[in-house]
């Protein structure tokens, strides 16, 4: 009895998924046809739902099956209903050998699937540094962008794995770190996104502008405090980025609004050591009333601020006081930090300086301070911080980041002396 080749190549299906590597090598020399597409929905007639037999052997990844297909003629550029060909698929096996086999059969480089990603981003968004290597190097074009405008760049930090490798690569090969897409999102919005600290570093040291807005008006450290933790949210203050800033599109909220949304304790405490401005927003809309739960440690952090605020006669909203005084807890809270701060002006922690000057002073104006020895040991005397419950964690912090400072300052002065040391004695 005869086969016919559709029959015959149903068959082939049947030996490829058993791993009959000789059957299936039988039935392709009595016809079976090596480029047919596999049915994979109801309809056994719309090419749509139909998936190439080489796509299914990538799909599992035997090397003996793809070689004997491409070796009898399978089309290595057939696309499967998302339009991606055979190399969009040999990347997701993260064989090299696999994406060799399809290079040297001249499959097409810049097949572009229908979602538009190309084999190059495809190669990027799997993290693999071997394969974008070899792509780029079998001709792929680095400067194809996707139709939304995203650059290979924009796919690097589209990860939350470290491709810092890859986009060096791309760096070298001429991708720039800052080009914004359609919508003008750029690299390093994506790499916030994604939570990927070690690509934020990356795109930042090379020159991406920490305060770029995107088309809805999303800006660098609002993603930070969206989607990262609370040191990436300091790296970026530290480099500059704008602390008060806005999404005019989102109801002119600030990243300060965010963390209080979020009732991230540890972002709010490094957004108001660093000067967020709790009353910037619309009017109803100040960050304190972003805190749904009044009662948490988030609205208690907010209120210790406003208690300074007020204590240095600053602005603090109107709307924002009323709510504390409509609630009994939140009154009695913040008449507690208001004795506490009486308090510490009263005490001394050594010779003229108060506790309350800890508080309120910059950083960088107590480091002379932690450089005092005797200073530093009478701070650190617990029983008399014990007399400060509210405030002692805060002052702690404050004057532990001045020690950092100092500590930092010292090692530079000492490697400028030994450098000025060294070059003298060279002369």
């Amino acid at each position: 009895m005869l086969f016919s080749s559709k029959q015959l190549s149903l068959c082939l299906y049947t030996a490829m998924m058993n791993n009959f590597l000789e059957i299936a090598k039988l039935l392709i020399r009595y016809g079976a046809n090596v480029s047919e597409r596999l049915p994979i929905q109801s309809s056994r007639l719309d090419n749509k739902y139909q998936v190439p037999y080489l796509h299914m052997a990538l799909k599992c990844k035997d090397k003996d099956l793809i070689k004997l297909l491409l070796d009898h003629g399978a089309n290595v550029n057939d696309v499967n209903n998302t339009g991606e060909n055979s190399l969009h698929l040999a990347l997701h096996t993260h064989d090299l050998t696999i994406l060799e086999l399809l290079l040297e059969k001249s499959c097409d480089l810049q097949a572009i699937s229908t979602w538009g990603v190309t084999i190059l981003n495809t190669a990027i968004l799997r993290g693999n540094i071997n394969a974008v290597s070899m792509i780029l190097k079998a001709g792929a074009d680095i400067k194809a962008q996707h139709h939304t405008g995203l650059t290979p760049m924009h796919f690097a930090a589209m990860s939350d794995v470290d491709n810092t490798n890859i986009a060096e690569l791309l760096l070298a090969r001429g991708v720039p770190v800052d080009d914004g897409d359609k919508d003008l999102v750029k690299p390093l919005h994506l790499a916030l996104e994604y939570n990927n600290k070690r690509m934020m570093y990356f795109l930042v040291k090379h020159g991406a502008n920490i305060n770029s807005k995107t088309e809805s008006s999303l800006f660098p450290l609002y993603l930070a405090v969206q989607f990262n933790h609370s040191s990436t949210v300091e790296f970026l203050l530290d480099k500059g980025a704008k602390i008060n800033e806005v999404a005019e599109k989102y109801r002119l909220f600030s990243a300060l609004h965010i963390a209080c949304m979020m009732e991230s304790e540890e972002k709010i405490n490094v957004l108001l050591e660093y000067g967020a401005d709790i009353n910037i927003g619309s009017s109803n809309k100040t960050a304190f009333s972003m805190i749904e739960n009044k009662c948490t440690r988030s609205a208690h952090i907010m209120i210790k601020h406003m208690v300074k605020m007020n204590d240095q006669h600053l602005m603090v909203n109107e709307k924002d006081m009323q709510s504390i005084c409509k609630s009994k807890n939140l009154k009695l809270f913040y008449e507690q930090c208001c004795n506490e701060i009486i308090r510490m002006k009263y005490y001394k922690v050594y010779n003229n300086i108060s506790y309350y000057y800890v508080l309120i002073c910059h950083k960088k104006k107590l480091i002379p301070l932690a450089r005092n020895l005797n200073f530093t040991k009478a701070f650190q005397f617990r029983d008399k911080l014990k007399m400060f419950p509210i405030y002692a964690a805060e002052m702690k912090v404050k004057f532990r980041r001045a020690e950092i400072m100092n500590k930092a300052s010292q090692l530079i002065l000492s490697e400028v002396f030994r450098t000025k040391s060294q070059a003298k004695l060279l002369k």
